[in-house]
């Protein structure tokens, strides 16, 4: 709202009045008011007033820097009152917005409310405003400087939202219920709520649910209109680029892309290198897993052939593991051996192990690049197999 002081000769003219309904103040009473204030550019005296036998007044100077400022002040009455609260532009000839303005007592209580201000914006000689002079000036408030926190006092951004973490969103419950420290909302019930786990591995959340029924969820959509969508990088080229080597999906199933180097014996040495492994608890498991790419035979001018492998496993409760090696899909490559181990007991997780002996070329310029591709019956493969 606009509040001004037309009258070169009044100074303290109330410019705005808000009566406060059910909110008497007694001695010793703390009033709180806060807002944010802008003079586009004078410095603008500004009195915040309770009204007869509540004083005293602050009075306080809002700078002319077309800047949006929060201004907070307390005033302690130091008498009993029932009147209203008022606010004053004291500079003569001045202009002055507001906008969120809000006025607390003691300096949070809720007793004997709610209240409801009433602004009554006049000039020096109390002539009410007319309506074109109350105007909003909220679409000014990105000239805001500095940052604004929500449960912090030393925000490191622009907006900072701290709070208590509550955990996974919840999967029941209506109204009220979000677990999350970011809410946003439309008038159909659709709510999106982000936060935080709170424990290792501290994982941040996002769900989009119906806030009526939070077992009821509600599609999200990156990007609708198009454009690409990165993770793991800024600069994505696709419209899924994931920076990364390996995806999981449902627990099961797992792609991963891995290089492996010849990075010992020379120019003249072989060398053995695992070049993957997958854990295998005891319980009832099947899985499969197909290796698949190309190799580096250096000889000169360098000498790139196609590989293949795939595997078949199985293990029951309290037995060792049965590796089939489907030899019919193999693709060799001239050089290179590939073979397959196991290691652990019968009672507990045995890992199996897979194996490359490069030929005896140059370390660094001989090499395997390949894609894995792993799924099981359950989910106890996809996030323990790598290299």
């Amino acid at each position: 709202m606009l509040y001004v002081n037309s009258s070169t000769t009044h100074t303290s003219e109330a410019v705005a009045q808000s009566i406060p309904i059910n909110m008497p103040v007694v001695t010793g009473d703390t009033i709180y008011f806060g807002g944010w204030y802008y003079s586009p550019s004078v410095n603008v005296i500004v009195q915040h007033f309770q009204g007869a036998g509540g004083g005293p007044s602050v009075n306080y100077a809002v700078s002319g820097d077309a800047t949006w400022r929060w201004i907070e002040r307390t005033v302690t009455a130091t008498g009993n009152s029932t009147s209203g609260y008022r606010l004053d532009n004291d500079t003569p000839d001045s202009t002055i917005y507001i906008t969120g303005l809000t006025v607390r007592k003691n300096p949070s209580q809720t007793t004997g409310l709610p209240f409801t201000p009433r602004f009554s914006p006049h000039d020096g000689t109390g002539s009410v405003f007319t309506t074109q002079n109350i105007v909003a000036k909220e679409a000014a408030i990105r000239t805001l400087t500095g940052n604004v926190g929500i449960g912090t006092t030393s925000p490191a951004a622009k907006l900072q939202i701290q709070g208590t973490s509550e955990g996974a969103p919840p999967t029941s419950g209506g109204e009220g219920t979000s677990n999350g420290l970011f809410r946003l909302r439309d008038n159909f019930n659709v709510s999106l709520d982000i936060g935080t786990i709170g424990a290792s591995p501290w994982t941040t959340w996002l769900q989009v649910a119906d806030s009526s029924s939070m077992g009821g969820y509600y599609p999200l959509a990156l990007q609708p209109n198009g454009g690409n969508v990165g993770i793991g990088t800024a600069d994505p080229k696709a419209s899924l680029h994931v920076n990364g080597n390996k995806a999981i999906i449902n627990g099961q199933s797992s792609v991963q892309t891995v290089n492996v180097y010849k990075d010992a014996g020379g120019n003249s040495g072989a060398q053995t290198r695992r070049y993957y492994r997958v854990y295998v608890p005891n319980t009832y498991n099947n899985f499969q897993i197909i290796f698949r790419g190309f190799a580096r035979n250096y000889s000169g001018g360098g000498d790139i052939q196609a590989w293949r492998r795939q595997y078949t496993i199985q293990r029951n409760s309290g037995h060792n593991i049965v590796i089939t090696h489907n030899s019919g899909e193999n693709i060799d490559a001239t050089g290179f051996t590939f073979t397959t181990s196991q290691s652990g007991g019968t009672a507990g997780t045995i890992e199996v192990h897979f194996d490359v002996t490069f030929p005896a070329k140059p370390e660094a310029a001989t090499y395997i690049t390949f894609k894995a591709d792993v799924i099981g019956d359950s989910g106890s493969f996809a996030n323990t197999s790598g290299i």
